[in-house]
């Protein structure tokens, strides 16, 4: 036997399949889906068409989607940002409020602390989904 392998002997029922999955890779959903539809720590998260979600957006919505995105980094590894709502105007904040509002609701954003937020992970791909996903299923019921 070879040190990077690891020989296996399974017996399955018919009807049954054995699937391997490379543990060094993390696992990400698909681009197009929210959610995976299982359940996470008791919680049911839904799996949605983000592209339907998308093309539904109202404009307020569509703002805050666009403000949070473009504060994400290159270093920001789990697309947590600090937006501080006195870079709007008045007009703005009111959009950003009712756009928050919307977004909260539909569980594609959250406030992870106070000026701080954050996309689903399962919506916007975070570097590194895993953490992401564990900091919103903590923080974002």
């Amino acid at each position: 036997m070879n040190n990077k392998r690891t020989e296996v002997t399974a017996r399955l029922e018919e009807g049954k399949q054995l699937k391997v999955v490379d543990a060094t890779k993390e696992v990400k959903p698909f681009f197009y889906f929210i959610g995976t539809g299982v359940k996470r720590r008791g919680a049911q998260v839904e799996a949605i068409d983000f592209i339907q979600v998308l093309t539904e957006m109202t404009k307020p919505e569509l703002f805050v989607i666009g403000t949070i995105k473009d504060k994400i980094g290159n270093n920001d590894n789990i697309g947590e940002v600090h937006i501080s709502t006195s870079m709007f105007d008045s007009a703005e904040l009111q959009k950003w409020k009712k756009g928050i509002a919307a977004l909260k609701a539909k569980k594609l954003v959250c406030s992870t602390k106070s000026s701080h937020f954050m996309i689903n992970p399962n919506a916007l791909i975070p570097n590194k989904y895993e953490e992401a996903l564990e900091k919103w299923n903590k923080v974002c019921p």
